[in-house]
């Protein structure tokens, strides 16, 4: 997710509903452990496109699960945790997270930092395991419940609508500073109107393509669209675990965007329990090597 800072005052989330006015996304791509097809027709305002809730495709129960991702060890992110900014943002995302998975409490013994916060991710793609249209809509509520409406409106009307090329190299430098501590480090590119995120923290701590998909780009990419007037595409990479912001582009139609043409990962707790249960029997051979090496 792309976060500029958040306002000092408390905000009251804007909730946001699903409806029954979505048009409808007829693309291979399905949520981890979901063999259904269905498209979004959550809203973040009225009148406004629904964004594209999609399900990515999962790897049948009788294939072996494929980790994916760099093969070395983590960066270490200390120096960027230590940070003020990145204290007082993950306090915002930490306390949003908390209250969107209400009336489900957090999780027991949970960990401080970031790792607390992606145990709080994890609890809320579980609370919408299988639902990645309320995922979607959870991580929206999310991300609006960090600004005041105010904020968006001014910003819409003083640069996304008169100032289009300044207000994208805006949001590209705001988010280069202020997204370090969830997406690790990052430069600006594009002629300053994009960020290449060098390693996505985010994505390596889920080890879900899911969660990138329906907690992170789709919320986004609806957010910066609706919120701030600003098109954005997020291309992750699966493999490197790179993630390309173009801000000022819009992102392609779901049957062309390549983030949703990608596999469950060896590495991901929700595929792994998914493949447990439709294949019905003890994890053996590849599927149980896969998981071993997802643990380590």
């Amino acid at each position: 997710m792309a976060f500029l800072a958040p306002a000092a005052a408390p905000v009251t989330p804007r909730r946001l509903v699903a409806t029954s006015t979505g048009t409808s996304l007829a693309g291979r791509p399905r949520v981890c452990g979901a063999p259904r097809r269905h498209a979004a027709s959550m809203s973040a305002s009225a009148g406004s496109s629904p964004p594209p809730v999609v399900r990515v495709p999962r790897t049948p129960s009788n294939a072996p699960l494929e980790v994916r991702g760099p093969t070395d060890a983590p960066p270490d992110y200390t120096a960027i945790d230590e940070e003020l900014r990145s204290r007082v943002l993950l306090s915002a995302f930490r306390n949003a997270l908390i209250e969107e998975l209400a009336p489900v409490p957090p999780p027991a013994n949970l960990s401080p930092g970031f790792n607390g916060s992606m145990e709080l991710v994890s609890a809320l793609s579980a609370k919408y395991n299988n639902r990645p249209r309320d995922l979607t809509a959870g991580s929206l509520r999310v991300l609006y419940s960090l600004f005041p409406e105010w904020i968006l409106v001014a910003f819409r009307n003083s640069f996304a609508v008169a100032l289009p090329g300044v207000s994208a190299r805006l949001n590209a430098a705001v988010t280069s500073l202020t997204s370090r501590w969830l997406m690790g480090p990052n430069t600006l590119n594009e002629g300053g109107k994009g960020v290449l995120v060098e390693r996505c923290r985010y994505l390596e701590a889920t080890g879900c393509v899911s969660t990138c998909v329906n907690g992170c780009k789709v919320p986004t990419e609806t957010f910066l669209k609706e919120g701030l007037g600003v098109d954005l595409w997020m291309q992750p990479n699966y493999d490197t675990f790179e993630c390309q912001f173009s801000f000022g582009t819009k992102p392609p139609p779901v049957a062309e965007d390549p983030a949703f043409d990608a596999g469950c990962m060896g590495q991901c707790k929700v595929a792994q329990q998914r493949m447990r249960v439709e294949a019905g029997r003890r994890c053996t051979g590849n599927d149980a090597a896969a998981m071993d090496r997802g643990k380590q």
